[in-house]
């Protein structure tokens, strides 16, 4: 008998472990960028915020080349969640660009929207004593333009084809760029969104300088790639800044692959939009507090919204934009 019992205790605790298990076993990956990039931070935001909230749930900030990366890999499905440029978007939804005719054309539909992460500014980088105050200053200098594959090195190489800079462009971290500059092995850094975690820290030792666009820069930019937008950067942004600064602007999106569950992306978006939710991931990194959605522009660039986040937001028509 007290065998029979023994064993009959034993099954429920394997059982009792098994369901356990079940329940919390399900690992997300989270694409943000390599350390020091603004993404590292604010994957890392996301992951530490909403894995108490959704329960069954953990989310891991995983290391990646950046918005290029991360829209490839969550088309594979190595990535569960990203952030990625909507240009990039774009180019996954028409076959284009970094998805066209290669092994990921046909997987770029597994790429879901879920909403608008934040608007991103791009800008080059240099120290004071440098004396690269403009864009044409950066004629036959060195430049860190990002990891090779990365958002920031898709729009550096854009740009600087558009103005026609001839700069030796190394494709580097950006933790790495910016100790590149300090030590003087490149001349100038770019970075895409800010604050960087990696400038905040060289700010706070060396006087850098934003380099600014002129508004027939910003003309020119958007004559050749539609998706740039001007606007401002706070000279609140980094240390020693002393006055607002111009330059190109464009989207990024959060992003999902296509076989995360419907429930738990409504879960996700559930703990997302509880109170003071957002303001925390702010916490993490300002640019959350951006987060909003933004359905109608997404569908326009060609890829869908998950279906999960459009049951979430047709039962809650008041988070809605429009």
């Amino acid at each position: 008998m007290k065998k029979a019992v023994s064993l009959f205790l034993a099954v429920l605790m394997l059982v009792a472990i098994g369901v356990s298990a079940s329940a919390v076993d399900l690992q997300m990956s989270f694409g943000g960028s390599s350390s020091g990039g603004m993404m590292y931070y604010m994957a890392g935001a996301f992951a530490d915020t909403i894995t108490p909230l959704v329960d069954g749930v953990n989310i891991t900030n995983v290391t990646s080349g950046a918005a290029v990366d991360n829209a490839i890999k969550t088309a594979t499905g190595e990535f569960d969640l990203a952030l990625t440029y909507g240009a990039i978007v774009y180019e996954a939804a028409t076959g284009t660009g970094n998805f066209e005719n290669n092994q990921y054309t046909d997987q770029a539909q597994n790429i879901k929207g879920i909403a608008k992460g934040y608007d991103s500014d791009f800008y080059f980088v240099s120290l004071a004593k440098s004396n690269i105050t403009s864009l044409s200053d950066l004629n036959g200098k060195t430049v860190a333009c990002g990891n090779a594959g990365s958002g920031t090195q898709y729009v550096a190489d854009i740009v600087l084809d558009v103005f026609g800079i001839d700069c030796k462009r190394e494709y580097i971290s950006f933790s790495d760029g910016a100790a590149a500059m300090k030590e003087g092995r490149v001349d100038a850094v770019c970075q895409s969104g800010s604050p960087s975690g990696a400038l905040t820290e060289l700010a706070a030792t060396d006087s850098i300088v934003i380099i600014p666009f002129t508004e027939e820069e910003i003309d020119q930019l958007v004559a050749a790639y539609p998706w740039f937008f001007s606007n401002y950067m706070s000279k609140d942004t980094y240390q020693g800044m002393t006055e607002d600064v111009l330059l190109p602007n464009f989207t990024v999106y959060v992003i999902c692959n296509s076989n995360v569950p419907d429930d738990v992306m409504y879960k996700i978006m559930e703990a997302i939009y509880q109170p003071g939710v957002i303001e925390t991931l702010g916490t993490g990194h300002k640019n959350w507090l951006q987060f909003v959605e933004d359905s109608e522009a997404f569908e326009s660039l060609g890829l869908e919204i998950h279906p999960g986040v459009k049951s979430f937001y047709a039962d809650h028509p008041e988070y809605c934009a429009n």
